[in-house]
């Protein structure tokens, strides 16, 4: 999403380098159209691993009919840039090298014209106890009837994009922090969810 936009669509966080989920393995092109089923026929690169970077789990991102705009296999827009940044709703099932062949988990839902790019994108992971892990999952939209509705005490917050966090303190309660991403004038949300984080409910209602 552009970075002033106010709506939470389902991907539309900022895409701050921190919020990315995933990064970008390799990029294939297919061999022939692919219109129904669960299997890419790609064209060989040549050498002994005809699919470079692409495993079972590894998550797919087709493109749009003019390789632009980066979507999922059901033709959904991941973002407005032409890489994979959120987790896709397909990944590798199997992996065939020698045939150039890869058999994803779900079916293609929109259709794969020849010589259409394929891009596979690995989970971004982090070292245990640190809050990138979470980064994404505790970034959440504060809009003005959030603020009415708090399910958690959160001093001097501002409408926007925030992202929360929380410590506990040695007396067990807890201690919310919050850093200001992107601040908006009149954001809208449409999620509930939206006003959780990955561990705690801050927010009521939209």
């Amino acid at each position: 999403m552009a970075l002033w936009g106010n709506n939470d669509s389902a991907n539309s966080k900022p895409l701050l380098p921190v919020e990315r989920q995933v990064r970008e393995v390799t990029i294939l092109t297919t061999q022939g159209i692919t219109a129904t089923g669960n299997t890419i026929i790609f064209q060989p690169i040549g050498g002994a691993n005809s699919l470079p970077g692409v495993a079972v789990g590894t998550y797919v991102y087709s493109l749009d009919a003019n390789n632009a705009v980066a979507r999922l296999p059901d033709g959904s827009i991941v973002d407005q840039n032409d890489t994979a940044y959120l987790k896709s709703n397909n990944t590798v099932k199997s992996v065939d090298a020698a045939n150039s062949k890869v058999v994803l988990t779900n079916n293609v839902m929109a259709i794969l014209a020849a010589n259409s790019l394929v891009y596979f994108a690995n989970a971004i992971t982090f070292h245990s106890n640190t809050q990138a892990n979470t980064y994404y999952a505790d970034t959440i939209l504060v809009t003005p009837t959030r603020l009415a509705n708090n399910l958690v005490n959160i001093g001097n917050m501002t409408v926007g994009w925030n992202h929360i966090q929380f410590k506990t303190n040695n007396d067990g309660t807890k201690r919310f922090l919050h850093e200001t991403l992107i601040a908006l004038a009149n954001p809208t949300a449409s999620n509930t969810s939206s006003g959780n984080t990955s561990s705690n409910g801050i927010f009521s209602g939209v």
